[in-house]
């Protein structure tokens, strides 16, 4: 199983969800307003306007899905701002 994080901005986020639904994805968490520290700065949970915010998508899947759904974030990737990992998960509990 490999588990996929998404980091997206608020406009973006309907869209990332869509390719997850459309992918047929087992299921996915939404982390809404992430705030942190980048290469750009801090972002904080308070700012006015949903433009700046980011959040953050998990989702657990097999390979073979988890590869079908970068494959459809890549050619998101080419108009808006987006990071994903990809890292092996196994269920302990």
């Amino acid at each position: 199983m490999k588990k996929l994080e998404i980091i997206i901005g608020s406009y973006e986020l309907n869209k990332v969800i869509d390719i997850l639904e459309d992918s047929e994805a087992l299921g996915y968490t939404v982390i809404a307003d992430a705030a942190g520290r980048g290469k750009n700065g801090k972002r904080v949970k308070d700012e006015i306007t949903e433009v700046n915010r980011r959040n953050v998508i998990l989702c657990i899947d097999n390979e073979e899905k988890i590869k079908t759904i970068i494959e459809k974030l890549k050619i998101l990737k080419e108009r808006y701002s987006l990071k994903a990992f990809v890292s092996d998960v196994s269920m302990e509990l």
